[in-house]
């Protein structure tokens, strides 16, 4: 398979999830793992930089608890190694790394 090829069929299998989880997901989940997926990319295209995703400590605890086994599915299937995988989404339990100052603008659910 070419690298072209794995990145199609990458990409289809990433869609087809995204879909089958917003069915899943009540809106404002949805949206919060948008948002993340959103930071991901922009950490993967700035290498160099950190990304800040700010969060709610509702957010946060949404993420931890619901969306992080969600993200490292779907980063699985496009194609990221285990162990950048686990970088990204950090151990379960855990703060979500870049949720400095901006998280503590509000504590209530949307």
């Amino acid at each position: 398979m070419s690298k072209d090829d794995f990145r199609a069929e990458a990409h289809r299998r990433a869609e087809w999830y995204l879909l089958e989880l917003e069915e899943r997901l009540d809106p404002a989940a949805f949206a919060l793992f948008l948002r993340v997926v959103g930071g991901v990319d922009a950490a993967v295209r700035r290498r160099e930089e950190d990304v800040d995703i700010a969060m709610t400590p509702w957010e946060r605890e949404l993420f931890v608890t619901e969306l992080q086994d969600e993200l490292v599915t779907l980063l699985g299937l496009l194609g990221f190694p285990p162990d950048r995988i686990t970088a990204v989404a950090g151990p379960r339990g855990t703060d979500v790394p870049g949720t400095g100052a901006a998280d503590r603008a509000g504590d209530s659910e949307p």
